[in-house]
């Protein structure tokens, strides 16, 4: 039987945020982030870094596109920061702000590669979470008005738009869990951030293709999926199991592919919201929020295994784990990721999903000839792209895959202590290298083969 290649028309990118490598925190007019606040707290960020300084893309740029050339990618999804372009949150642009990004996307173009670009991830100006964050309606309408802005300006050469990356982090661990920017610890602060950001979602893709000046633009929302599955077989953990499935994936698929919440979930909203009840819902969101999105983009990196309290400490029978975990302590599951797709191909059937997010951490470090032989990256990224193309012959719609990330970054609460990208980079000196795992993966766009020997050397000459 014939080896089975991705298509010619699959589309390969790789990732990045503003906030992870863009680094010169208060040039170009910039206002600080709620991550720039959140960072500073004792304790909050692994390694106690901030994202100040990181590799300080605004300066390397140039240099960074060159690098993606050399790796031949096709497609680059990257974030613009809303405190760089609108420093007050509202208002007037800030032309020196936008004009960095101004010049960034003439540059991808003038090396074909596509722009790809995120208005939301994870980055909210202070001055608008002092005033209430994504806790207040006014957000939703500040962030239509933050994308007609963006798209007046860069909608004659951005094909392809991404309202939020990951509101499930921006909501329950930036508003209930206190986990993560801005940290805020309220029962019904996730239920409320959640709604406001499917929302804004869907007021800032109509704001898109109302001021794109390019024919057929395609808006979505890249969601954080998790597939689960229960620890044992007892009873409370099926049902954890569910509950988890409704709170991570179906609070976020049903409004946008269904028009409406799930019942059971919704049931906890409701509780969580106490007496004030469900005064953030008002009537005609859903309808609003309902096929709002283009395409799906789903970010993986691995299943959920899932226990109750009932049974945290009971003797139980769990799947075995038996390919190893990340650096980040994630199980290398790529069966997930098949299952996760052909999931939501038939419970929700989008018209189009993109892999907007896979990649993993890993220790990574020079051999004595200079390079960095990152082989699990390569064996966890070759695992993925099996998954993805097994989805593909039971007819899901993927078009296309971005790695995560492009460049080593500033990874939020793990701070500088995880690493992720395709290009080494040296914080002290922001020297960059491209690691093995560059090589092969421009093999991998050249050939359309995601197949990974470790005894192969790919890089150049």
């Amino acid at each position: 039987m014939p080896k089975l290649l991705f298509p010619d028309t699959f589309r390969w990118g790789a990732t990045s945020s503003s906030l992870a490598i863009e680094g010169s925190a208060e040039e170009l007019g910039r206002s600080p982030s709620i991550w720039d606040k959140f960072s500073t707290q004792a304790g909050v960020i692994k390694d106690g870094s901030n994202p100040f300084r990181s590799t300080e893309h605004i300066v390397h740029w140039e240099h960074d596109l060159n690098l993606m050339k050399r790796i031949a990618l096709q497609t680059y999804k990257f974030s613009v920061s809303w405190s760089r372009v609108l420093p007050n949150g509202t208002a007037s642009l800030n032309d020196a702000g936008l004009d960095f990004y101004d010049r960034l996307i003439d540059g991808l173009l003038a090396r074909n590669i596509e722009p790809w670009l995120t208005l939301n991830h994870w980055d909210l100006p202070l001055i608008l979470e002092d005033k209430g964050g994504w806790l207040k309606r006014d957000t939703v309408y500040h962030f239509a008005d933050y994308a007609q802005k963006i798209a007046a300006r860069l909608g004659d050469r951005v094909a392809h738009w991404i309202t939020h990356n990951d509101p499930y982090a921006m909501a329950f661990h930036g508003y209930r869990d206190g986990v993560h920017a801005p940290g805020e610890t309220k029962a019904r602060g996730g239920w409320i951030a959640a709604h406001h950001l499917l929302l804004a979602h869907a007021e800032a893709a109509e704001a898109l293709h109302a001021e794109a000046r390019i024919p057929d633009i395609r808006v979505g929302i890249a969601l954080h999926l998790v597939p689960t599955s229960p620890a044992s077989d007892s009873d409370p953990d099926h049902r954890a199991t569910i509950q988890k499935d409704g709170k991570q994936n179906r609070w976020f698929l049903d409004p946008l592919f269904k028009g409406e919440y799930p019942d059971d979930i919704f049931f906890e909203a409701k509780r969580d919201s106490g007496e004030q009840g469900l005064d953030w819902i008002q009537r005609g969101d859903l309808s609003r929020i309902h096929n709002s999105s283009d395409f799906l983009g789903i970010n993986y990196s691995s299943r959920a295994l899932v226990r109750s309290e009932e049974t945290y400490n009971a003797k139980r029978s769990e799947f075995p784990n038996k390919k190893g975990k990340t650096q980040a302590g994630l199980e290398f599951a790529p069966e997930g990721l098949r299952l996760l797709l052909t999931r939501v191909n038939t419970d929700y059937a989008p018209t189009e999903i993109y892999i907007t997010e896979n990649g993993a951490a890993y220790q990574d470090a020079f051999d004595e000839h200079g390079r960095i032989p990152d082989d699990l990256r390569m064996a966890y990224i070759s695992g993925h792209l099996q998954a993805v193309n097994e989805a593909l012959v039971e007819g899901v719609p993927i078009k296309g895959y971005f790695v995560k990330s492009f460049l080593d970054a500033w990874e939020w609460t793990d701070g500088y202590s995880l690493t992720y990208g395709l290009v080494h980079v040296d914080f002290v000196h922001e020297e960059r290298t491209l690691k093995n795992s560059a090589y092969w993966y421009a093999r991998v766009i050249d050939t359309k083969d995601h197949d990974w020997n470790p005894g192969i050397d790919y890089r150049e000459g």
